[in-house]
């Protein structure tokens, strides 16, 4: 089966079919400018993990599917039961869906090669290619801890563990799910053109952000299919703002969380500024340096499994909401829709939503093991009730 643990997927709609022949040019030109997409992950007794180049580099594999494009959630929700051989480059692969009309295409990348952001780097230059464009290949990323090490300052002394949440329902165990092989669910929702622009007219007028008001969205909506009063919210956000790496292929990102009671009473844009405050802290840079140093310390490189697991494993939540934020593509071949990243739940119950504004459109993709098409009905029609409120 593989490593299942770190991988995900998203899928790239375009309106007109593309042939294998095209895709895989793309694919083999993102791979020589992109130097994660080269290497293979091998664990040496006195450096431990770290990535190599094997000689030759196996090219990223391509498996050509000739099914109506619209049934391409069913085969997201096969690839991410997929696992990598890590120790087998490249950790990438990709799936062509279509029947002679409309396309899509998969790409499913290890965590360690790639972020959401990352990923729409490599889409970008991949459209790039599709039209023709030639891609210069890049250097090896630096790792993420050296660059927050040099360019962020340096944190003070660390506490014995992880600190007390604020809240003790934040620190409520959830029990990890075996990566059994089960296909989650997968939904997906289009909120239109005119829609988006409200929504972000009307945060800005609000004073929070587009991606607060969608976690709180997601949280009313998982407690109304859940039935938790209190529910965890998991952020990842990227960190090159802070370390650079703007345009490259490769996991820089850092995850905080947030938790509420979402009928407690309050006005949903209440709740979405406390979001956007409560997430300001972890994101300044003395805390992403503190982060760092206390993984580093607390799960080091010779740690074993158990120990990361368990260091991981007190990081409960209830829910993922990962924004890529607003994706511009340029070309005459371009896509028509960008969605996930779909991957694995990792804890029992867990659902995971992915954002992506493209093309003005926000786009929302559920996965999980629970209601992921209900889930997005009900963050869909919160949206709406808090965007038609009168200021």
């Amino acid at each position: 089966m593989g490593d299942l643990s770190m991988l995900f997927t998203m899928a790239v709609e375009f309106a007109v079919e593309l042939t294998a022949e095209q895709v895989s040019g793309a694919l083999a030109a993102v791979q020589r400018r992109h130097p994660l997409l080269q290497a293979q992950i091998e664990d040496h007794p006195v450096s431990r993990l770290g990535f190599y180049r094997p000689e030759p580099v196996p090219p990223i594999g391509l498996v050509v599917l000739r099914r109506p494009a619209e049934t391409w959630q069913r085969v997201a929700g096969e690839e991410v039961v997929k696992g990598f051989d890590t120790s087998v480059a490249p950790l990438m692969r990709a799936v062509l869906i279509g029947d002679g009309g409309p396309s899509v295409l998969l790409l499913t990348l290890y965590h360690s090669v790639a972020d959401g952001v990352g990923t729409m780097a490599l889409v970008r230059d991949m459209v790039r290619a599709l039209n023709g464009e030639e891609l210069a290949p890049l250097p090896f990323p630096p790792a993420q801890e050296d660059l927050i090490g040099s360019l962020l300052p340096a944190p003070t002394e660390l506490e014995a563990g992880p600190p007390p949440a604020d809240d003790p329902r934040m620190d409520i165990p959830v029990a990890g799910r075996p990566y059994d092989g089960a296909v989650p669910a997968i939904a997906t929702l289009t909120l239109d053109e005119v829609f988006t622009r409200r929504l972000a007219g009307r945060s800005r007028q609000e004073k929070t952000t587009v991606h607060s008001v969608v976690s709180v969205a997601a949280a009313r909506a998982r407690s109304v299919v859940g039935g938790e009063e209190y529910v965890r919210v998991l952020t990842p956000f990227d960190l090159r703002p802070w370390i650079g790496g703007d345009g490259v292929c490769v996991d820089y990102h850092a995850a905080t969380r947030t938790g509420s009671e979402p009928f407690c009473g309050d006005t949903l844009w209440d709740q979405a500024r406390a979001v956007r405050d409560a997430l300001a802290g972890p994101r300044s840079p003395a805390a992403i340096s503190a982060a760092s140093a206390a993984i580093q310390k607390y799960v080091p490189v010779h740690a074993d499994a158990a120990t990361a697991t368990a260091v991981m494993g007190s990081f409960a939540y209830d829910i993922l909401v990962s924004n890529k934020g607003v994706v511009s593509l340029k070309g005459a071949l371009r896509p028509v829709a960008l969605w996930g990243g779909i991957a694995p739940s990792q804890l029992e119950g867990e659902d995971r939503i992915s954002v992506i504004t493209y093309d003005g459109q926000l786009r929302l993709t559920a996965n999980g093991y629970g209601s992921s098409g209900r889930l997005l009905a009900e963050i869909r029609d919160v949206l709406h009730e808090a965007v038609a409120e009168t200021p």
